[in-house]
């Protein structure tokens, strides 16, 4: 059993980079996830984290999947919206290509989803006319 939280482990590490270079917190956080029994929890120690950095920091990270590489002003626009949305200060963005999207993108944040993909509007038109 865990001695402490997930969550407080996140906010530990939030405070220790504050302070200590990147590589020393990785490396210091390393094997404290394995004592810890979280190897196979990184999804959501890096979710937990994002999710924190926002209610600290008004820092708002986005996951930006879309079928074809986004110009750099339609990632800007969408990551500015998003933030407004959420009243986050700063953005960091990371993009993803899946052409299976066919077009549009979806958008992941610690506050929800925004899914404006073709795929998806096609799947609802089909769910739409079928029953």
């Amino acid at each position: 059993m865990s001695a402490y939280s997930r969550q407080k482990f996140v906010r530990a590490l939030l405070s220790l980079l504050e302070k200590h270079p990147v590589k020393s917190v990785a490396a210091v956080a390393a094997p404290e996830i394995i004592k810890q029994g979280w190897a196979n929890s990184l999804d959501l120690i890096s979710n937990d984290l994002s999710r924190e950095l926002l209610r600290q920091k008004k820092h708002l990270e986005i996951s930006l999947t879309s079928a074809y590489d986004l110009p750099h002003r339609l990632r800007q626009q969408i990551a500015k919206f998003l933030a407004d949305q959420i009243h986050a200060d700063t953005t960091h963005v990371t993009v993803t290509i899946d052409p299976a999207l066919l077009g549009g993108f979806i958008a992941t944040t610690p506050a929800g989803e925004l899914d404006a993909s073709l795929s998806s509007q096609i799947n609802q038109l089909k769910h739409q006319t079928n029953g």
